[in-house]
């Protein structure tokens, strides 16, 4: 009996540990659907100062975003017209420089012309005076006495260069004209009798005109100038 009697009281005791359990367990769901029911009526109530905040700053941030890409475009616009205008000065500056070379060119060119100009008046002057210089050694009548010879014996006349007759007749005309060595022979030739010649001759770089120098042989005395003219060749 009394074994069955504490059997029973410990099946009421748990039955009341259960139920003190059960509503234990009712009370925490509750608490905890008030608490979680709250959080979401307070995230309602303030959602929607939480969305005007959101655009808010949305729209302070395009406001930016569109500040920021202006001040860029501004920039790039100002490097554009910098790097334009530098290009612009670079131009003027190498036109300047292409300009000033070719002034200095043409200055150059001008002054090799006049520095041409002037040896080729120098040198014209240079023959002017030979030629006044020659004509005043030269006579009329020629040489007065004959130039003396090596020749022996009958004379002929020679007209190969470089023969003692040939170099003989140099030698007078040289005497007579002043030239010396300086001069261009432009033939010498017979002058109408086996013991008569004619030079015509130049000074060195003159071709537009010649002494005429006529020659005669006087037996072992050698050649005598006669005559010396002036022609234009």
């Amino acid at each position: 009996m009394r074994s069955r009697f504490q059997r029973q009281k410990r099946k009421k005791l748990h039955v009341s540990l259960n139920a003190l359990i059960c509503i234990v367990l009712v009370l925490i769901f509750i608490v905890a659907g008030n608490i979680i029911w709250g959080d979401s009526n307070e995230a309602s109530t303030n959602n929607p100062q939480n969305t005007t905040r959101s655009k808010g700053e949305q729209n302070n941030q395009q406001n930016n975003d569109t500040t920021i890409r202006k001040d860029k475009e501004t920039e790039l616009k100002k490097q554009e017209i910098k790097l334009r205008e530098n290009k612009k000065t670079k131009d003027q500056q190498e036109a300047k420089r292409i300009q000033k070379d070719s002034e200095e060119a043409k200055k150059e060119q001008k002054a090799e012309k006049d520095r041409e100009e002037q040896k080729a008046k120098e040198a014209k002057e240079e023959r002017e005076k030979q030629r006044s210089q020659d004509e005043k050694k030269v006579t009329g009548s020629g040489s007065s006495e004959p130039i003396g010879t090596s020749q022996t014996g009958p004379h002929t006349s020679s007209y190969v260069e470089d023969s003692v007759d040939w170099n003989e007749k140099v030698k007078a005309i040289q005497m007579a004209t002043g030239l010396g060595d300086n001069m261009n022979i432009w033939r010498i030739e017979n002058g109408g009798g086996p013991q008569k010649s004619v030079g015509k001759v130049s000074p060195d770089g003159e071709d537009s005109w010649m002494y005429v120098v006529n020659l005669e042989w006087v037996d072992q005395k050698g050649w005598k100038v006669t005559s010396v003219s002036k022609q234009n060749r």
